[in-house]
């Protein structure tokens, strides 16, 4: 897939960092693990595909994303994380 900019420039990284940042502590996730990896790479792909959302568009859209992954990964977890009876 060629990328829509022209490249990543110091404030786009800076933006990614903090987004990076805050999912990372909201999630417990380590900063040196596979998921951060993971999640790294889903913050700059997302950038790219929205290249003029700002922090805030960007939070949501991560969130988001990591939301349908979880259910998709858990499909007996509802939305409000409690677990359906069967």
């Amino acid at each position: 897939m060629p990328f829509k900019r022209a490249g990543l420039y110091p404030a786009d990284l800076d933006l990614c960092q903090r987004v990076f940042d805050q999912i990372c502590s909201d999630e417990h996730i380590a900063r040196s693990s596979l998921e951060a990896d993971h999640l790294a790479l889903d913050i700059l792909v997302a950038l790219e595909e929205e290249a003029d959302a700002d922090e805030a568009e960007l939070l949501e859209l991560i969130r988001s994303k990591r939301r349908a992954n979880r259910h998709l990964r858990n499909p007996a977890e509802r939305h409000d994380g409690r677990l359906r009876r069967r």
